[in-house]
């Protein structure tokens, strides 16, 4: 996870595209998050996938760094947010589940 100031112009994708030469042929997941004074807001790029709406370990990521100066943490991201608090010693993530995709595998 990289921290920008402004995820608007910091996109994982771009990020991504210009480091891909160097990362093949193991690639790797990027995150970019910008910090606000509510809220953290993140991008992910994930190896072999693309771009992502939402991804929960990158989010936990971030809010592990995040909880060491606040109590809970919201983080945004396209496909939604999640909230992060630590309870009993353990990194606790809740937010909204929805369906978003169905689909067959042909085989």
């Amino acid at each position: 996870c990289i921290q920008v100031k402004d995820i608007k112009k910091y996109k994982a994708e771009e990020l991504y595209q210009q480091i891909e030469s160097i990362i093949k042929p193991h690639g790797i997941n990027l995150s970019v998050y910008s910090e606000s004074s509510s809220e953290v807001k993140i991008s992910t790029y994930e190896n072999g996938v693309g771009k992502t709406l939402s991804c929960g370990s990158a989010a936990a990521s971030v809010a592990s760094l995040m909880l060491k100066n606040t109590e809970s943490i919201k983080i945004c991201s396209e496909g939604g947010y999640l909230m992060f608090c630590i309870e009993d010693g353990k990194l606790i993530m809740r937010g909204p589940t929805e369906f978003c995709f169905n689909g067959d595998i042909n085989e």
